[in-house]
């Protein structure tokens, strides 16, 4: 089974002095961190932790895709100081999975790397919907605990081999490539990872073979969050993510990095179909590269936003189109199989 990612961006917030008493429609988030802490422990405590994430929900549905996913990680980590490893139910796919990232971060500091197992296992017996999701949020947890260097890349890779219903892209060693390269964990302390010597492919060079596949999966988050550093527009980063993934030393493994830009390439278009397909389309002149991309992406829509994945399939026809479809509309998770292209 495999479970597509969306993109993790770090974002600020800017909000107004706000109080702990039931909120109203006028209600905005307090600025900084610590205060919202505060005001989510409260909220949990007073309303339970599944009625204040809903409350979170309305009081950023107008943020930033980035906003939204910083304003989430707070509540994620406060949800787990309140009520403990019972409370992972609560979170869900939204806002780019940051309550699932925090929880377990926090979680497996506290309760340190031997947890990861039982963790694991609560992902599958508390997640109906998405344990794949919450196993994401182990793998960032994983790196944020060992450190940001490349022996702790390999120690934390291993420790998602050690778990059962592992994936073998995204889940775990997806939450590992991308906390490795974003440190969302760090919160404002975080920082992009740098490129050195041009290197683009790095770490992807230099892991173990059998961690090869997820990584140039993931690679694709790192190379559009550093391009749009460098005032790329999606365009020119799409143009160039194309011709980054073609360098991976076989097709299927050049696939793999045209799927994942499929999983990120959303949020550069606030998860719009019609704009999102036109980045796949630029992003090879290859049709099977552009179907790789719609089918991700169109998967990534449907599961993570309101909006109609399968207007990525649009346009395609025969198998490809069949190939679009079981991606978009979510088919593939229930034992729908692919076509042979």
């Amino acid at each position: 089974m495999k479970h597509f990612i969306p993109l993790i961006l770090v974002g600020f917030l800017a909000g107004a002095v706000i109080f702990i008493a039931p909120p109203t429609a006028q209600a905005t988030l307090p600025n900084g961190r610590v205060a919202q802490q505060h005001y989510w422990e409260e909220r949990i405590k007073t309303v339970g932790g599944a009625a204040a994430y809903e409350e979170l929900a309305g009081l950023i549905a107008n943020f930033s895709v980035s906003q939204q996913h910083q304003a989430t990680h707070i509540f994620g980590g406060t949800l787990y100081q309140t009520l403990g490893i019972n409370g992972l139910a609560v979170c869900d796919t939204r806002f780019n999975y940051a309550c699932y990232h925090e929880f377990l971060g926090q979680a497996i500091s506290d309760l340190g790397i031997s947890s990861v197992i039982d963790l694991n296992q609560k992902c599958f017996d508390l997640v109906k919907t998405s344990p794949l999701a919450c196993q994401h949020g182990i793998g960032h947890g994983a790196l944020s605990y060992f450190g940001y260097d490349e022996p702790a890349l390999k120690q934390a890779l291993d420790t998602c081999k050690s778990l059962p219903f592992r994936d073998e892209i995204g889940g775990c060693y997806n939450g590992v490539y991308m906390e490795y390269s974003l440190q969302t964990m760090l919160a404002e302390e975080g920082t992009t990872r740098e490129l050195v010597d041009d290197n683009w492919l790095a770490p992807c060079d230099s892991v173990d073979e059998e961690y090869l596949s997820a990584c140039a999966y993931s690679q694709p988050q790192w190379w559009n969050v550093t391009m749009r550093s460098m005032q790329h527009t999606s365009e020119q980063n799409a143009v160039q993510i194309g011709k980054l993934c073609t360098q991976f030393k076989s097709a299927a493994i050049s696939k793999r990095c045209f799927d994942g830009y499929g999983v990120i390439v959303p949020s550069d278009k606030n998860f719009d179909p019609l704009l999102t397909r036109e980045l796949c389309n630029a992003v090879s002149d290859n049709k099977l590269y552009q179907l790789y991309c719609k089918a991700s992406a169109g998967n990534a829509i449907t599961t993570s936003s309101k909006q109609d994945g399968t207007l990525l399939c649009d346009g395609l026809t025969d198998t490809y189109l069949e190939y679009c479809m079981v991606y978009a509309t979510n088919e593939i998770y229930h034992g729908k199989k692919l076509p042979q292209l």
